[in-house]
């Protein structure tokens, strides 16, 4: 994904971040195993349900990110574009995720400009995995009680989803670190293991052509502005 990446650094965040899904798959399959014998005992299998959900998610999530980087860094580059309405996909999108923000009682808004077409050219598997990313790492880094948006906007030649959260931000030093495998500089970070904003630069820039960009200030929060193209 990046010639910089030395092999060394890749070789020791691969086993890393595979340990992890290993470990999500393995917490999938002890609650399958919890679920089975509390149905045996007729006893109600809603709270093992809801966690299962919940961990299933966690470790479709991550896969699918490991198999993007994967796919990336064996040079394999594709798109399908299809006509997306970008509005229905997003809603969906925060449907999925909501069990997320309200473990936080965090609020998620979705502004939706007035110049944006019903549907647009794109590849909405890739653009749904970028929202995706984005959305949970907003989540998941904003305080409890506050308030995370969804922003989609349009110029001649672009349409960007923007992604803002009142989180705890990041540092000079921390934003130098975001794209790099080395192992010092994922230290630095919150989630040193997470392919999140690695698999979403890549999908958005590589394959659909667009641009990835990103503002945060520690303290304040994080805004993550994605350009597609409308052709």
């Amino acid at each position: 994904m990046n010639p910089s990446f030395t092999s060394s650094d890749k070789a020791q965040f691969i086993r890393k971040v595979t340990h992890d899904i290993n470990g999500n798959f393995q917490g999938v399959a002890s609650l399958c195993l919890m679920l089975k014998h509390v149905i045996q005992k007729d006893q109600d299998p809603a709270p093992i349900l809801d966690h299962l959900t919940d961990a299933f998610k966690e470790y479709n999530s991550r896969l699918s990110n490991f198999l993007q980087y994967t796919r990336a860094d064996a040079g394999i580059v594709d798109s399908f574009p299809e006509q997306v309405n970008v509005r229905h996909l997003l809603s969906k999108l925060i449907e999925e995720h909501d069990y997320l923000a309200i473990e936080k009682q965090i609020g998620i808004d979705l502004l939706v400009s007035q110049e944006i077409p019903e549907q647009i050219l794109s590849d909405e598997f890739k653009v749904s995995q970028i929202a995706a990313n984005l959305l949970i790492n907003a989540i998941a880094f904003s305080a409890p009680g506050s308030q995370v948006s969804l922003e989609i906007d349009k110029t001649d030649k672009w349409w960007k989803l923007v992604v803002k959260d009142k989180g705890e931000g990041m540092t000079a030093d921390q934003l130098e670190c975001l794209f790099s495998l080395s192992p010092a500089g994922r230290k630095k970070l919150r989630n040193p293991m997470g392919l999140g904003l690695l698999v979403s630069r890549y999908l958005a820039e590589d394959v659909l052509k667009g641009k990835l960009s990103l503002i945060s200030q520690a303290g304040i929060g994080t805004e993550v502005i994605v350009q597609f193209p409308l052709n």
